[in-house]
């Protein structure tokens, strides 16, 4: 009985692993797809062809391939809030500012499909919703501010990584956080 148990526990630890590797060859396989034409343009078969998969594997994971999409998002967003999190727990958002383009450079190469792909308003509304959730109360004031600041950041990355990331992540976010402080009265 304990064998069958065994036995039955790696067959599960091995269905779960043939899913995860199905499911990052699809991602791949979309993102690469991305680059060559629009994401309404991609076929299901071009895209589990790309990937090696069955078209069933791929309903089994996925209902569309926005959600392979969405999937790829959600990744860096929570690796974002993740490494945003302890600073802005300790209300430091200078800290927090450079974290979230140091993230944006180790994706870089993902973040950039997006933007070719037209698909960038997905991250855009991550920062807006991400902001919305740091807001210090729920005063229409303060979630205002919190957009602003998303934009801000949203619009800066766009621009530094179209331009080609000219600047390290490190100074980006000083200029960042420089803008946030009052300037000296001259």
């Amino acid at each position: 009985m304990a064998e069958r148990s065994s036995r039955l526990k790696g067959l599960r630890l091995s269905n779960e692993e043939t899913n995860r590797l199905t499911r990052e060859s699809l991602e791949t396989a979309l993102l690469q797809l991305l680059q060559e034409q629009d994401i309404r343009d991609i076929s299901i078969e071009a895209l589990v062809q790309r990937a090696g998969v069955s078209r069933m594997a791929y309903y089994r994971n996925f209902g569309s391939k926005e959600a392979i999409l969405d999937n790829c998002i959600t990744r860096v967003c929570d690796k974002i809030a993740a490494v945003m999190g302890p600073y802005l727990r300790r209300d430091d958002w200078p800290g927090a500012r450079r974290e979230i383009f140091r993230v944006l450079y180790e994706y870089k190469d993902f973040c950039r499909v997006l933007i070719a792909a037209h698909e960038s308003e997905r991250l855009q509304n991550f920062f807006n919703a991400f902001a919305a959730e740091c807001a210090y109360d729920d005063s229409d004031r303060e979630r205002y501010r919190m957009y602003f600041w998303a934009g801000a950041a949203y619009n800066l990355m766009y621009i530094w990584l179209r331009e080609g990331m000219p600047i390290s992540p490190d100074t980006l976010a000083d200029s960042c956080n420089a803008a946030s402080l009052p300037r000296a009265e001259t």
